[in-house]
This record gives C-alpha cells, structure tokens and sequence, in this order.
C-alpha cells in the first residue's frame, strides 16, 4: 500500500507517527501525490485535493489523517493506540479531535504565512491574541494530565496526533510571542516527558527535513 502527502502536514505525519510506533515503516510506501498537489492525478484519486490519502493493494483509496491512522492501528502488529477501557479510549479520540478542531485552525494564519508567504496581519493578531491561547485552553481542559503521555502512560492515538504541533509551536507559533505552555500544566509535562521520546525526534527530523527542501525549492 502506498501513503500519498507530505511530512510538514500534521494529519499525514499523524499516519507516519503510527506506522513507526507499531514497527510498521516498512509495511507502507510513504510517496508525494502523483505529479504533485492538485494535479490532475492527485485530483483523480482524491478530488478535494486534500492530504494524505491511502491506496491499499487493490486499488481502494482513504482518506483523512485519523481514518488512515485509526486503520493502520487495525491492521498492523505491535501495540494497539486505542486503550481498551471505553472512556479512556474516548478521551485519547477526544485529544486529537481537539487537536484537529481548534489548535489547527487557531495556528492556520501563522502557518500560512510562514509556509505559503500569505500574510493576514489581521487574522494572525486575532489568532495570537485570541484563538491560539483559547484553543490550547480547551486542549489543557481535556488532558487527563498525571501521565507520561496525552492519555495513561501508553501511546495511544492522541499522542500521534499531538506530536507535530510540537514542531509547528517551536518553528513557526513561538516567534509570534505565544507561550503554549504557561499556564497549562498538563499539555508542558507532556510536551516534556514525549519530546524526549525516540518517536518524536524522528517525526520533528522528518517534518524539519521536508520544510528544509520546500525553503530549498524556493530558492
């Protein structure tokens, strides 16, 4: 099976991040879309346009980071990330769900900016000043805290789906001024105890090797 994006999109990288935690790298081939984002063959296999999408063995295409990831956790060996305990299982759905709802957007303006060159000064005040520590609110709220990682003391789904606003935070959120971490407890000792983690390093490494070669394609 072949997993089409790139590493500097957190939902892709989510599916990455599962596939290392199950030993599961070499079980998938991790490849750019087709003639690159929107062409047309990217368009014909997943007309949104959207990354990642996967293409199983016989042809079958999914898409949406979460659904990829949930199915990776399915179908490969190695330790489950959906805790059995139902409510625990719900709160780690919950963490990335938040995550996807409203960290992502609230750090939109300051991504595209800094990635794509497209600056909203308007957007990005309100983000910084407003709907970034709002929405990293709502994520401390939620996280069970007390654990080595998003929720107990296993990876679990959450985790893969946090991991890559570490590196959004300190390479492109940080320099605006924003503090994630003052005054939530619980999301710092996270980010404490899982950014020393072998996982991580390499899931920073790869979405910090793909901003390299953009900046690098660009002259």
């Amino acid at each position: 099976m072949k997993l089409f994006g790139a590493h500097l999109s957190p939902f892709y990288e989510r599916a990455v991040i599962v596939l290392d935690i199950k030993g599961a790298l070499d079980k998938v081939r991790l490849e750019m879309p087709p003639g690159g984002l929107g062409s047309t063959d990217h368009l014909a296999h997943t007309p949104t346009g959207k990354i990642p999408y996967l293409m199983l063995d016989d042809g079958t295409v999914l898409i949406e980071g979460q659904v990829i990831a949930e199915y990776f956790d399915r179908v490969f060996d190695g330790p489950s990330l959906t805790p059995e305990d139902p409510v625990e299982a719900a709160k780690a759905h919950m963490a990335a769900r938040l995550y996807d709802l409203y960290v992502v957007r609230a750090f939109s303006p300051v991504l595209m900016a800094e990635v794509f060159g497209r600056r909203d000064e308007a957007a990005i005040d309100d983000a910084v000043k407003t709907a970034i520590p709002r929405a990293l609110d709502e994520l401390e709220h939620f996280l069970p805290g007390g654990c080595s990682r998003a929720v107990g003391d296993r990876w679990t789904i959450a985790d893969a789906a946090l991991i890559p606003f570490l590196f959004q935070y300190d390479t492109f959120v940080k320099g605006y001024g924003v503090d994630a971490f003052a005054g939530r407890p619980k999301l710092a000792a996270w980010a404490e105890a899982v950014g020393k983690t072998d996982i991580a390093a390499r899931a920073l490494e790869r979405m910090g090797r793909t901003l390299a070669m953009l900046k690098a394609s660009r002259g």
